[in-house]
């Protein structure tokens, strides 16, 4: 999949947060905004950060 600015208001990549959950093992929508700051203005990728969440933590436990 093609990279892409999943949050405009703290320009944080695609990339950026799926490595930030493996490196990481975040399991919580909270722990991304606190790691990276993204969602954490006007909310409206928190959506997306939770799929990516639980696709990142699926393919990783899939991977083990």
């Amino acid at each position: 999949m093609k990279d892409f600015e999943l949050c405009l208001c703290k320009k944080v990549m695609r990339s950026t947060l799926i490595k930030l959950i493996k490196t990481q093992r975040l399991t919580q929508l909270k722990e991304v905004q606190a790691e990276s700051k993204a969602g954490s203005n006007c909310g409206g990728c928190n959506p997306e950060i939770e799929e990516l969440i639980v696709i990142v933590n699926k393919k990783s436990n899939d991977i083990l």
